[in-house]
């Protein structure tokens, strides 16, 4: 049977010459021990170095029955516990009124996010706690809330249309915003973020084996949302050849068009990859780079891969590399400037676009147009799939990446000759 008793530790005593009272806990032969916050000097130790028991019986009568009578209501369950759950069980106890606050701990992720760079999953958690502030009305949130029911009433708030409001850089706030409901596969992003922030506080507070569970598993019941087929982001060639021979007007056009096009030409490379590797105008040849959006998460390569720098792509290096990081803030300060120029750019050429079609359209081109295999295409854009265990040991062979570019490129060149010749 487990024992619970008031000590000290006679060799952890403090340079002020008081002891920390600690709650023992004695189990199949180990000893373990909970702090406490009371501190004793000498005047409170009998003459055999232990806490008198006046003080014990004053001070913590209370609480050493209050465990004493859970450890009787385990039964037989504390047979198949060691020294270290049954003291667990106990801290357990005192946590009991302790609130879980699921609004602080997504806080905590962002902050932890961003410490390791990944704006994005960040901004993402963002937008999902400033929807959960909005939709309850509170700055906190206590996780025993956070039922199934809860689930689909924010699912519902979700997809109706809304007005926001958000902190501004300036310390007050937005205008309010109109905003349409949240489609689909939107919703599959944040209640996937929803969860792992479950899962992770279930792994780190709950303990089955002694049937404590202050986090609850709202994702049990909750019916999968079905994603919706989007709009494909592919533009035919014709298109990308509309694009090179755009003529942008202002600034913005012209940043929005040549990073676009600098993009497609380096096998699809991100707007914030630019943004923090394409900072020298004289960068020639080619580059190595780990992608921001992955490299904390790819364990075997982290996100790197590495691109030529072919002519077409090192005249919009010069003119931008260095340039952008001086003219914005930030990555997210480039975006605005893309928001406004996109919507100029499409109205005159008549279709969509946005930088996400660079990309996709570069992949497009690879494989049905060029004939280059799916793998090959895969490394090119540098996805996970494309990695297997070798990867592990064997060094990348980038020429497969640089054949791939020189390939769409010359497609596209080869069909810009064609179309100026007709």
């Amino acid at each position: 049977m487990a024992t619970v008793n008031a000590k000290i530790v006679p060799h952890q005593k403090k340079d002020d010459g008081t002891w920390n009272v600690k709650i023992t806990v004695s189990h199949k032969s180990q000893t373990k021990y909970i702090d406490t916050s009371s501190f004793v000097d000498k005047a409170y130790l009998d003459s055999k170095g232990k806490l008198k028991k006046a003080f014990v019986d004053k001070h913590f009568s209370t609480k050493l029955t209050e465990y004493r009578d859970a450890l009787t209501a385990l039964g037989s369950k504390v047979k198949f516990m060691t020294c270290e759950d049954v003291k667990s069980f106990l801290k357990n106890l005192d946590a009991k009124d302790d609130i879980i606050d699921l609004f602080s701990k997504f806080d905590e992720r962002i902050q932890e996010y961003r410490s390791k760079g990944r704006e994005g999953q960040a901004k993402n958690i963002l937008s999902v706690i400033n929807h959960l502030r909005d939709f309850t009305g509170q700055q906190s949130f206590d996780i025993t809330h956070l039922t199934t029911g809860f689930l689909y009433e924010f699912k519902r708030y979700l997809e109706s249309p809304k007005v926001i409001v958000r902190n501004n850089n300036n310390g007050g706030y937005t205008k309010p915003q109109e905003r349409r409901g949240i489609n689909a596969n939107t919703q599959i992003i944040y209640f996937g973020i929803i969860s792992n922030l479950v899962k992770d506080l279930r792994k780190r507070y709950n303990n089955q084996s002694i049937g404590h569970t202050p986090v609850p598993n709202p994702f049990e019941n909750f019916d999968s949302i079905k994603p919706v087929k989007t709009k494909r982001r592919i533009l035919e060639i014709s298109m990308i050849l509309d694009l090179l021979n755009y003529k942008p007007v202002g600034k913005m056009e012209t940043v929005t068009r040549d990073l676009f096009m600098l993009s497609f030409y380096l096998c699809g490379m991100n707007p914030v990859d630019m943004f923090a590797y394409l900072t020298n105008p004289k960068m020639t040849g080619g580059f190595e780079y780990a992608r921001t959006k992955i490299k904390n998460r790819r364990i075997i390569d982290g996100g790197v891969t590495n691109v030529l720098i072919p002519e077409c792509a090192q005249v919009l290096i010069e003119k931008h590399a260095g340039t952008i990081q001086r003219d914005y803030r930030n990555i997210e300060s480039l975006h605005s400037i893309f928001r406004y120029g996109w919507k100029r750019i499409r109205a005159k050429l008549g279709f969509n676009v946005s930088m996400y079609y660079g990309r996709h359209s570069f992949a497009t081109i690879a494989r049905k147009l060029c004939g280059i295999s799916k793998d090959d295409v895969s490394f090119a854009l540098n996805h996970k799939f494309a990695l297997d265990v070798t990867d592990i040991y064997a060094e990348p062979n980038w020429e497969i990446v640089h054949h791939v570019q020189k390939t769409v490129i010359d497609r596209v060149f080869s069909e810009l000759e064609e179309k100026e010749v007709a």
